[in-house]
């Protein structure tokens, strides 16, 4: 009986797994024109100060077999890793700052980035949507 019961744990497991697990897609999907909404927050927590900024950019492969260039602003661009869920992250060794993101599909993103310090920090809210253009 509790064999039965341990296969039966054990596919149940395999089965959610596979149909809750992230939808693998390849990061050429993400590449292309995108429109981005980036608000721009500095200062302190309690006095921050706020920007939105529209901007129509692009994202590109990296160097490397897992990365992306993402341009969100004019001349501002920032490399980060894409796993096989659509993550998007980037190592630094300062741990105030940040660079985290995620796709949503291959045509929406939201990434957030910047550094954040005691009472205050310099951040980007980075939302976009893919450019489909049809011929």
């Amino acid at each position: 009986m509790k064999k039965i019961t341990l296969i039966l744990a054990t596919a149940t497991v395999v089965i959610l797994f596979f149909f809750t697990g992230c939808e693998k897609l390849h990061r050429n999907s993400y590449t292309g024109k995108w429109d981005f909404v980036v608000i721009h927050r500095w200062g302190a927590y309690y006095e921050s100060n706020y920007d939105t900024i529209y901007y129509s950019g692009k994202i590109n492969i990296g160097g490397t077999y897992n990365t992306l260039v993402v341009e969100y602003m004019k001349k501002t661009k920032i490399k980060m890793e894409v796993d096989e869920c659509g993550q998007l992250f980037k190592e630094y060794e300062d741990p105030h700052e940040i660079a985290v993101g995620k796709f949503f599909g291959n045509d929406s993103v939201e990434i957030e980035l910047g550094y954040r310090a005691l009472g205050g920090g310099d951040l980007y809210f980075i939302t976009g949507n893919k450019i489909n253009r049809r011929r």
